[in-house]
């Protein structure tokens, strides 16, 4: 079954699994930061860039809780580690052609996110 975060408009993206809509994604974008604010079901989340050099990333829930907490494993690395429900996963991002995210867990590879092209138009393959 296909999983997929499809541009609807401007800074506007709807996730699918098949056809059936189970979120969606607005970026606020000014000239110091960049936030997403995404729901799924009816959950609404927020995610925003923290610390100096704004490589920390912060996902909070509706009430403000961070949820998960992504930061690097070493400074300037490609290599960073993500702490959800009490766990913490390593997220590796490399070039395979284009930008592509790799959760792994102990060593395995849990999901792969790649950015594709699918008719012209930008998308991310699960």
């Amino acid at each position: 079954m296909s999983k997929k975060w499809i541009r609807t408009k401007d800074k506007e993206y709807t996730f699918f699994i098949g056809k059936e809509k189970i979120g969606a994604m607005t970026l606020s974008v000014n000239s110091l930061n960049i936030n997403a604010f995404f729901t799924i079901n009816q959950d609404r989340y927020l995610i925003r860039k923290k610390g100096f050099w704004q490589r920390n990333i912060i996902v909070c829930n509706q009430r403000g809780e961070t949820v998960i907490r992504v930061y690097p494993d070493k400074m300037f690395a490609h290599y960073f580690k993500l702490e959800y429900c009490s766990k913490t996963i390593e997220l590796i991002i490399r070039n395979n052609p284009l930008s592509e995210w790799v959760v792994i867990e102990n060593g395995n590879e849990l999901i792969t996110y790649s950015l594709m092209r699918c008719y012209g138009e930008k998308g991310i393959k699960i």
